[in-house]
């Protein structure tokens, strides 16, 4: 059976006297010069009013439950700042972990171009530029190992040396426009001035040989002549 502790007295039967004497509540409550009244006022303020839930007495202190929102909101934010911040750093490291997978994709384009071994061989002839100079300046020591490696990665692999060439190129044009802009220069003038030469060679070569070549015809008649 279950038992009620909070229901309404009954008067009558629990034989309740009403006494002649009247209280005022309100005027009790409201005075402050009585000392039990103070303590009960300040034991009040410290634990807070008397709250009945689903039968059980409850203190909530208001300063100890703003306190505890103040914390817990703090708290949230705290999590929601750091939570955007994983967010964020995980979102860069996949965007540059996709970019460079897509790099290396777009750079070695040819399957048939094995591209351990040819870096192997690369590596190989970078070293062997650098065993070979290790004993002379800096100069050498610097461009000699870059030299060989890189002759070698472009004959190992062709076609990856190009697109590797088009997107230092690309890179260096975003980067540094001023430096590409003087090394295209570069680049037209050693152009210009081995088309240059080759031409010059070519008629060179035309002017010198039709001496011979006209000799070379007169020879055998010459020879036909004194033979007669």
């Amino acid at each position: 059976m279950e038992i009620n502790f909070y229901r309404e007295p009954d008067l009558v039967k629990e034989g309740v006297i009403p006494s002649a004497d009247t209280i005022d509540l309100t005027a009790a409550k409201n005075d402050d010069t009585t000392p039990q009244l103070k303590i009960q006022k300040k034991t009040q303020e410290i634990l807070g009013d008397n709250n009945l839930i689903d039968g059980i007495s409850i203190r909530n202190p208001n300063y100890l439950n703003d306190y505890i929102r103040s914390q817990r909101t703090k708290l949230a934010g705290f999590v929601e700042k750091t939570n955007g911040k994983i967010n964020d750093a995980t979102s860069r490291y996949i965007d540059k972990e996709q970019n460079i997978t897509t790099t290396i994709k777009d750079l070695h384009t040819n399957p048939e171009e094995k591209l351990l071994p040819g870096l192997s061989y690369t590596a190989v002839a970078f070293m062997t530029g650098s065993i070979l100079v290790s004993k002379r300046n800096f100069m050498l020591r610097y461009t000699v190992p870059m030299v060989l490696g890189i002759s070698c990665f472009s004959i190992v692999m062709p076609c990856t040396f190009n697109n590797v060439k088009h997107l230092t190129y690309n890179l260096e044009n975003k980067y540094m426009p001023n430096f590409t802009r003087r090394q295209d220069m570069i680049n037209d003038k050693i152009r210009k001035n081995a088309a240059f030469i080759r031409s010059s060679m070519v008629k060179n070569m035309d002017i010198i040989s039709k001496p011979f070549y006209k000799l070379q015809g007169y020879l055998p008649k010459w020879m036909n002549d004194t033979s007669k």
